[in-house]
């Protein structure tokens, strides 16, 4: 057989049907493409250990204690107590206090003299409904802000960025949160603490406006914070009181 024959046979034999390369390439392009869409997702997640670290922070911040004072929108002044053992929450801010322990929940209403009280069941430090929403004393629970960064976590989407603060003497860190679904807001910034607690919040959660910052920090709690005002009407509303 001549030799030119004889190489065209060769590379017949060797060259893969057209078919079998049509197939591959497409298999590659969609192996691409896969891994395409995964690096998108990973890299839209790249913010979520950021948003977990700083709501981690929060979350153990509560086992602690310390003392927080906070100017809230307006000039206005509120303080938060925490204190481990025994466990107790303190709020006091314009028009009222809360006292949140183990077996009950007191709320008062400054505005009258004397002042109001009413004591319920035990509910979550961290989660007190009346600062699910911000109303008229300006502040919320650490919990919501807690919920914002998890929503911002999970969400690809969201855009946030970062900056590092000082705060009353505590080193800080901010995010600032745009786009993020699912959440009590689209839109906020918060302050974290090193030790793990709210430096600041901006944030609009069902049309009242939140704006907090960190004016003053001890790790100590006064046991005066955790008093009732004086000559308060307590309505103690838990069975069997």
């Amino acid at each position: 057989m001549p030799e030119a024959s004889t190489a065209r046979l060769h590379r017949a034999r060797t060259r893969p049907p057209r078919r079998l390369v049509a197939i591959t390439l497409a298999a590659t392009g969609l192996l691409s493409a896969g891994c395409d869409t995964l690096a998108s997702a990973q890299q839209g997640l790249g913010h979520a250990p950021l948003v977990n670290d700083l709501a981690a922070r929060l979350t153990s911040a509560e086992q602690g204690s310390y003392t927080a004072h906070y100017q809230l929108a307006g000039g206005r002044s509120a303080v938060v107590a925490r204190q481990a053992k025994p466990s107790r929450t303190a709020y006091r801010y314009p028009g009222g206090v809360m006292v949140l322990t183990a077996a009950s929940s007191t709320e008062c209403l400054t505005s009258t003299k004397p002042a109001h009280c009413r004591r319920t069941g035990a509910q979550p430090a961290d989660n007190a409904p009346i600062f699910d929403r911000p109303d008229s004393h300006g502040l919320i629970a650490t919990g919501v802000v807690i919920k914002l960064l998890t929503a911002t976590a999970l969400d690809p989407h969201a855009v946030v960025t970062q900056r590092d603060t000082t705060m009353a003497g505590e080193n800080a860190t901010c995010v600032t949160a745009d786009q993020v679904r699912a959440a009590p807001a689209s839109s906020y910034s918060a302050c974290v603490t090193t030790s793990g607690v709210l430096a600041s919040a901006s944030m609009t959660i069902d049309g009242q406006r939140v704006e907090l910052t960190l004016t003053a920090f001890s790790p100590t709690v006064a046991p005066n914070l955790f008093n009732l005002p004086a000559g308060a009407i307590l309505d103690d509303q838990r069975p069997g009181h």
